[in-house]
Formats: C-alpha cells, structure tokens, sequence
C-alpha cells in the first residue's frame, strides 16, 4: 500500500556529489519499499554523455551513514544535452533500513543539470 510520495530532491547541480535534505530521513526510514525517480535536463556538458547515479544511504543515529545496498545502486542514468531524461529504481527493502533513510546523488562527467528526484514509498503491510 502507497504511504508517502514527495519530491525529495530538485537542484541545479555540478559534477560530484549531493545528498538529499535531513528533513527527509526520518519518512524515507519509516517504509519498507522505496521507489525512486529522477528527472535531469538543462544538462551542460563538455563530455558527452554525462552520468547519473543515485544509490540509499541508512544510519542509526542520523549522523554516520552507510550504503543500504553495498555496491548497488538504485539506477544509473546517461543525461545529454538538450534532453529530458527519466529513469527509476526500487529499492525492495531486501536489506532492512534503519531509523534513517537519505539519497546519494552522484553526478558524473557533465558540467551541470537540473535534477529532480521523487519518492514513492510503500509497505509490506495492509
């Protein structure tokens, strides 16, 4: 059943990496399902093509994070310019989270875009 969907995410961002706001950890820890969808255009770039990358970060404590799915990402995502580009992801809930839930938002070989990212989250449970 659906519990929560917002846009968690939406920056003009460069190259490197971006988190979503803390004001989100608490409801995306509360769900055992997570899917997850970006939106990237204005893209700006001097190596064609550039690369999306978002992956799930949990922590106990709010403050020491570490990857939900060691090694996996949620998706990967190749933007050009010119382009409105969509991909999305689960996360199923195989690992259990803990009290806290964030994104990490890599942004690789494009000198900026606009990235917009939206969470549906869901439960096992009626």
């Amino acid at each position: 059943m659906r519990r929560y969907s917002e846009k968690v995410f939406e920056e003009e961002i460069q190259t490197g990496t971006f988190y979503t706001s803390s004001r989100f950890d608490v409801p995306l820890g509360l769900y055992d399902n997570l899917v997850v969808q970006a939106v990237v255009d204005h893209v700006d770039t001097t190596d064609l093509p550039g690369t999306l990358k978002v992956h799930s970060e949990t922590s106990g404590d709010g403050r020491m994070w570490g990857a939900k799915n060691p090694g996996v990402e949620l998706f990967s995502l190749t933007v050009s310019p010119g382009a409105t580009t969509t991909a999305a992801g689960t996360d199923t809930g195989l690992w259990a989270s803990l009290a806290f839930v964030r994104l990490k938002i890599d942004l690789l070989t494009t000198a900026r875009a606009r990235v917009r990212i939206y969470v549906t989250a869901r439960d096992a449970g009626g």
